[in-house]
C-alpha cells in the first residue's frame, strides 16, 4: 500500500494555512497544543530525550553570557512569512516586553538541536535564511556535530562550518567547547 502522502496529487491538493489562520485555529483550540507551522503545514513536535533538554540548557547559558541585553527565547515561536517555528533557542533583539503583543518577525540567531529529526531541521535552515535570520546553529546529536549557517542570502547560508570533538563555538571572546554539548 502506498502512503497517501507519497502522491504527488494527493500533495498538491494539501491546504496551507497562513500565520493568521493558524493563530485563529489555536486560539479556538483547534490545534494540538505542541504544533509548528512550517511553510504552511501544521507539524506535531517531537517529545525531547534528556540528551536534547540538557545541549539546549548548556546552549542557553551560553547565550545569555554572550548576549545579555537580548531576549533569548527558548521553545517560543518566530512568526514569519509562511511558518512559526519554535526553535530550541532564539537569539532576538529587545527584551521580553517587547514581544507582549507579537512574537519576534527576525532573530539574530537561531539554534535547532536534533536527536532524531535531523531532516526537518536541516530544511529549517532555507525557511531561516529566506526570514534574514544571521545565523543558524543545528546541533546534530547522533553525528555529535555542530553545524553552524552564517551569511543568508534569498534562501540560503552561503558560509557553513562543521565542528565536532575538540573543537568549539566562538563568539567574539566567549568560547564553548563543542564537547560539553553531549558530555
Amino acid at each position: 500500500m502506498v502512503e497517501l502522502l507519497a502522491s504527488p496529487e494527493v500533495r498538491s491538493q494539501i491546504a496551507r494555512l497562513s500565520v493568521a489562520q493558524y493563530h485563529k485555529l489555536s486560539a479556538m483550540g483547534i490545534l494540538p497544543e505542541r504544533t509548528e507551522l512550517i511553510e504552511g503545514l501544521v507539524l506535531c513536535k517531537m517529545p525531547k530525550p534528556p540528551e536534547h533538554t540538557y545541549a539546549v540548557a548548556v546552549l542557553e547559558r551560553f547565550l545569555r553570557l554572550i548576549f545579555p541585553d537580548h531576549c533569548i527565547r527558548k521553545e517560543e515561536p518566530l512568526s514569519l512569512k509562511d511558518s512559526e517555528p519554535e526553535p530550541d533557542l532564539a537569539v532576538a533583539e529587545g527584551s521580553i516586553a517587547d514581544f507582549r503583543g507579537a512574537h519576534p518577525h527576525i532573530a539574530r540567531l537561531v539554534v535547532e538541536v536534533s536527536k532524531t529529526t535531523y531532516s526537518l531541521d536541516f530544511d529549517k535552515q532555507f525557511i531561516y535564511a529566506r526570514a534574514g535570520i544571521q545565523e543558524y546553529w543545528l546541533v546534530d546529536l547522533e553525528r555529535k556535530q555542530v553545524e553552524l549557517y552564517q551569511e543568508p542570502e534569498a534562501s540560503m547560508y552561503v558560509k557553513k562550518q562543521f565542528l565536532g570533538s575538540g573543537t568549539a563555538i566562538t563568539i567574539g571572546q566567549q568560547s564553548l567547547a563543542v564537547n560539553e554539548l553531549w558530555a
